[in-house]
């Protein structure tokens, strides 16, 4: 698990270098192989998020809920307790990104597949009445618990949208921070992903992302295999 704070700059340059690295063999790659079907890897992740979403208690191989956040990723309980049942329990990410850096009032901030809205919710209320909270997410079920989640904690400063960090549907340099927890390693063409945030971000924003790094880079086999990379 990696998580980083990244000064918004409107250029690749540091990218590129992480680039360079992969082609020797001493970063994890990012983008797919070729032979790898990213339409029905989307269509995996979409599904088995599907379930997270409305039956978090369900069997899966990795953990959920406001009582791991709390444990073992540092959130503080209380707040999550604080937070509508139907954002929290659905909640499986890996890191916590609210742990990097501050959401200042008045700010406008974007979650990359913000899930259910737990991340997303809590950023809202750091960014106050004045600030405005985007989640982005490929999955209708999450993006609905987001809704409902943020009606019921009275938040009318939340906006949910349609879409995958490939592609993200919001303006360019519009947003001051971006958070993500357990997302871009799930995406086929990271390079585009960050390029996309580069692109949403104003001058001088922030990027606080928690994710999932490997060390060893993995052979094509293993990178073309579904099924891993949905677990």
């Amino acid at each position: 698990m990696a998580v980083a704070e990244v000064r918004a700059v409107r250029d690749m340059t540091h990218y590129a270098a992480i680039e360079e690295k992969a082609r020797e063999g001493r970063a994890t790659a990012i983008s797919c192989p070729s032979a790898l079907d990213t339409r029905r890897l989307k269509e995996e992740v979409s599904t088995l998020y599907s379930r997270v979403a409305t039956s978090p208690d369900g069997d899966f191989h990795f953990h959920r809920g406001p009582n791991y956040a709390a444990e073992f990723l540092g959130y503080d309980l209380h707040e999550l307790t604080a937070l509508p049942a139907a954002s929290t329990a659905s909640f499986a990410g890996v890191g916590n990104p609210h742990s990097i850096g501050s959401i200042q009032p008045g700010e406008t901030v974007l979650d990359i597949g913000c899930g259910a809205g737990m991340d997303l919710l809590l950023a809202a209320k750091r960014a106050g009445p004045s600030g405005h909270a985007i989640g982005v997410d490929m999955t209708a079920a999450m993006r609905e618990r987001a809704l409902v989640a943020a009606s019921e904690a009275g938040l009318n400063n939340v906006e949910v949208r349609a879409g995958d960090a490939e592609e993200l549907p919001v303006d360019d340099a519009s947003v001051d921070v971006v958070i993500s927890n357990g997302v871009l390693n799930l995406v086929p063409d990271k390079r585009k992903a960050y390029s996309e945030i580069a692109r949403v971000l104003r001058p001088g924003g922030r990027l606080l992302l928690a994710d999932i790094s490997v060390e060893t880079p993995l052979d094509e086999d293993i990178r073309c295999d579904i099924d891993l990379w949905t677990g």
